[in-house]
């Protein structure tokens, strides 16, 4: 807790200014009518003066002495909420930073082997696990079979890593539990050390923490998930789901699609939370664009995709990825982007599936357009209202 001392030593400048002026005011009018001296013989009235002494004593130093110690019980008394605050700051970093250490020592005791019998540990190895599941995931037409596909594989990952899955998420779940439901006055000071959590997870380590709250086994971490908005920086095609669109591009347009996708997962939620506005990204607005906008309710979202057909893309379009793709698979990546976004990626808790309605179209001037509209008129929402996200 900051305290002002400025302020103060500003009132106190006040009070001894009005306290010499009343002084002099009264000074002036004891005077009138009185002698002091008697010049005949050069001598002090004392007892007029002494007078005079006890009535400034007694009445203006009390008022002085009373506001002076006023203004030094509330000084230690804001001093002393100030240590308390700094105490409990203490106990917090000293508890955050032993379970985030214990958290890092349980994710190097994950191991595996590669097919060339080399050891990875840690974030390698759930790297390597992570493109080891995706690797194998058997693609459907469906997206609902794909999405339930996908936390089948995780679940395989989950049960055949007992000795370390439930420990790590365990652990993950107790430090972010830890910053919720810490003191309201510690507000500020926790949501920087949760940026400094999240900052340490790794992309496989948010596909793996998104598929952990799919299941029954991660559900109480689903709350913390969406409050903390940890999923904001998650790369899509990392994702299994993607795979029907991913895997007719390469690495490097995967990368290119990801960031493309992410920057209009960003313009969403402005959009959502700045009504009636519009954005737009492109690194090549001649080429293509991707435009986002919401209704003065951001109760309806539309999201436009553009690519110009008359012009020869090059290795710096980051739309690259998506041109290889057929018009059809353009529009249903964008329309499942946009139910990830709004639905699947805060586990259909923001904003209930049931209460939206999706529909996808190529419109007259060749773009292609997702429309997302609430039954009941209710807003949008991508992330959290409380102030953590």
């Amino acid at each position: 807790m900051k305290i002002n001392l400025k302020s103060h030593i500003t009132y106190v400048n006040i009070i001894c200014i009005l306290s010499i002026a009343i002084s002099i005011l009264f000074t002036f009018g004891f005077l009138h009518g009185r002698v002091l001296f008697k010049w005949d013989e050069y001598v002090l009235n004392t007892e007029i003066v002494g007078h005079y002494g006890d009535f400034i004593g007694g009445a203006i130093g009390t008022l002085v002495s009373i506001v002076l110690l006023y203004y030094t019980l509330k000084l230690q008394r804001r001093d002393s909420e100030n240590n308390v605050q700094v105490y409990k700051q203490q106990q917090l970093n000293d508890l955050f930073f032993h379970l985030l250490k214990q958290y890092d020592d349980i994710l190097k005791t994950f191991k595996t082997r590669t097919t060339d019998d080399n050891e990875l540990q840690g974030r390698k190895a759930l790297h390597f696990k992570l493109k080891e599941m995706y690797e194998q995931f058997d693609v459907k037409e469906n997206d609902s079979q794909n999405r339930k596909h996908a936390v089948s594989s995780f679940l395989n990952f989950y049960s055949v890593s007992r000795d370390f899955s439930p420990i790590y998420f365990r652990t993950l779940f107790r430090v972010f539990k830890l910053l919720e439901t810490s003191d309201k006055c510690l507000r500020v000071h926790s949501i920087q050390l949760m940026k400094i959590l999240r900052a340490q997870l790794s992309d496989s380590e948010l596909a793996l923490l998104r598929y952990n709250g799919m299941s029954r086994e991660g559900a109480k971490f689903v709350p913390l998930i969406n409050k903390f908005n940890l999923l904001k920086h998650l790369p899509p095609l990392e994702l299994m789901e993607y795979k029907r669109w991913s895997k007719k591009m390469t690495l490097e347009e995967q990368g290119c699609t990801n960031v493309l996708l992410l920057e209009t997962k960003h313009n969403i939620q402005k959009v959502l939370e700045t009504p009636s506005s519009v954005e737009s990204y492109s690194n090549n607005p001649r080429k293509y664009n991707i435009n986002v906008s919401s209704n003065d309710e951001a109760a309806e979202l539309k999201v436009y995709l553009y690519i110009n057909k008359n012009v020869i893309l090059n290795d710096s379009d980051l739309i690259r990825g998506i041109y290889k793709l057929a018009e059809d698979e353009r529009l249903s990546l964008l329309l499942f982007f946009v139910k990830d976004c709004l639905v699947l990626s805060s586990f259909n808790k923001l904003n209930s599936y049931k209460d939206l309605e999706f529909d996808s179209k190529k419109d007259e001037e060749g773009k292609l357009l997702v429309t997302v509209k609430t039954k009941n008129h209710v807003p949008l929402r991508m992330r959290d209202t409380d102030d953590w996200a």
